[in-house]
């Protein structure tokens, strides 16, 4: 996904920091169960979490995160969708880029 390793998703990392103080935060490109597209570890992160917070490139996300989203929805766990500066609480529809990894 395009925002994998830029300056925007650091920066939506230490905002997610400023958000829940405190809280273990983790992210799927840098967690060692989620790297290297191991999908089964970044699912078992969600599992163990208690909300999932998220970006959009364009207004589409990569297929690991649709299927965190999904997987958390199905949990019942509050999602957010990190917009700019704002994050909002979620819940709709998710526009998939399929060709991402």
């Amino acid at each position: 996904m395009k925002i994998y390793g830029t300056d925007r998703e650091e920066g939506e990392f230490f905002f997610l920091l400023q958000c829940f103080p405190g809280s273990f935060i983790v992210n799927p490109s840098t967690e060692r169960s989620c790297t290297h597209g191991k999908m089964p570890g970044c699912l078992q992160e969600v599992e163990k979490s208690t909300g999932v917070a998220f970006s959009t490139y364009e207004d589409h996300v990569g297929r690991g995160v649709y299927e965190e989203v999904m997987l958390a929805q199905k949990l019942g766990l509050p999602l957010y969708l990190i917009k700019g500066k704002n994050l909002l609480r979620w819940h709709g529809t998710l526009e998939v880029i399929e060709k991402d990894w």
